[in-house]
């Protein structure tokens, strides 16, 4: 006797216009769970899947859709990179000018429904489970270097906040490996410095720095991985990648961030030699999280990279929340690895003494 064919749930009879509606105010999960169980969905969003996909990255993402959609951009096989020295300032700048939009929205560029399945499935398959493995990763390093009882701060699940900051770092890496990765290119590094690290606050500059950490430590012991020696890349097996010779500390070196300050002075420079105060204002998105404000003892600073002591980034201080900081004793491990690493003179005074001489000079 054959199978009765099921008859459709009531959410399956809705008109195609709600069940639309309804799939683009899910998320990615809810999606992929409710698309597989239902064949009557499943249709709906192939025919609007654009829209469906775009209209839940932008909820999920929100402040990182911007991020990953440069992501995107260059690592599409359209993006020139054979011409990076003027494909990638011109990508900047536009990546720039999308980041200064308060209104930006991913269904908003030209991106077809291939594109948004593409942007989907990199933040579910990398950015996502990345987030916790680097969590994972620095609460270790701290645990183990600090001989901190730190149960509590371990077991403590990501804020919000904590991994936005986190994920932004990823995808910022990630776009990092995609520009200028390569040894191919003949961008200057000062350039590179003032060009793509100028447009992130000097904290953020030190997530990304964290990150890459991570990447050069676990990408280098625990996932597999092969080389792709058309484009010297080293892919993780699940997609993620990282330069093997990025060049990226090169880059973040004392040498070369003085050399910036000359030939491209900003006004961060100026913050910090005007000893702006800038103290801790809460764990928002936008602000510097405490152990930034701790490091630099309330005033602004435009110092990362070799500036910043390696054990701070390995411990991942910069991407924790207020609580888990405490947590892990931030305060006092801050301060004395701080110590340790610059003695009693503050970074920060050979840029204000520097400018001191300039000024008698100039008289």
């Amino acid at each position: 006797m054959p199978q009765e064919t099921p008859e459709p749930s009531r959410l399956e009879q809705l008109p195609s216009e709600l069940r639309r509606y309804l799939l683009a105010r899910l998320n990615l999960d809810q999606v992929k769970a409710l698309i597989k169980s239902s064949p009557t969905f499943y249709q709906q969003y192939r025919h609007d899947r654009r829209f469906i996909l775009g209209s839940v990255l932008n909820k999920e993402l929100g402040l990182l859709a911007v991020d990953a959609y440069a992501v995107h951009l260059t690592s599409s096989v359209k993006f020139d990179h054979a011409h990076l020295e003027d494909t990638a300032p011109e990508l900047l700048k536009h990546y720039r000018r999308l980041r200064s939009s308060p209104d930006f929205s991913l269904l908003g560029q030209e991106l077809t429904g291939n594109d948004m399945a593409d942007l989907a499935m990199y933040y579910l398959s990398v950015i996502r489970p990345f987030t916790e493995m680097y969590r994972d990763w620095a609460l270790t390093n701290a645990a183990e270097d600090c001989k901190i009882d730190q149960t509590e701060a371990h077991n403590a699940p990501l804020s919000l906040t904590e991994q936005l900051r986190i994920m932004r770092a990823l995808y910022r890496f990630q776009l990092w490996c995609n520009l200028f990765g390569s040894p191919e290119h003949s961008i200057d590094k000062v350039d590179i410095l003032d060009m793509f690290f100028g447009l992130y606050e000097p904290w953020e500059v030190e997530e990304i720095n964290s990150v890459h950490a991570f990447a050069t430590d676990v990408f280098t012991t625990d996932l597999c991985w092969y080389t792709d020696t058309r484009n010297m890349r080293i892919f993780a097996a699940d997609g993620f990648h990282v330069e093997y010779n990025s060049g990226r500390p090169e880059i973040l070196r004392k040498d070369t961030q003085e050399d910036r300050r000359v030939m491209y002075p900003s006004a961060r420079d100026q913050l910090e030699r005007d000893k702006e105060p800038f103290p801790f204002m809460g764990d928002e998105p936008a602000q510097p999280p405490l152990a930034w404000t701790q490091m630099w003892r309330d005033e602004y600073s435009n110092l990362f990279g070799s500036f910043v002591p390696d054990a701070t980034t390995e411990w991942g201080f910069i991407m924790w929340d207020k609580a888990r900081f405490i947590d892990l004793e931030g305060y006092d491990v801050v301060w004395y690895t701080c110590k340790d690493e610059w003695g009693l003179e503050d970074p920060r005074e050979r840029f204000r003494d520097q400018e001191e001489s300039e000024d008698d000079e100039d008289w």
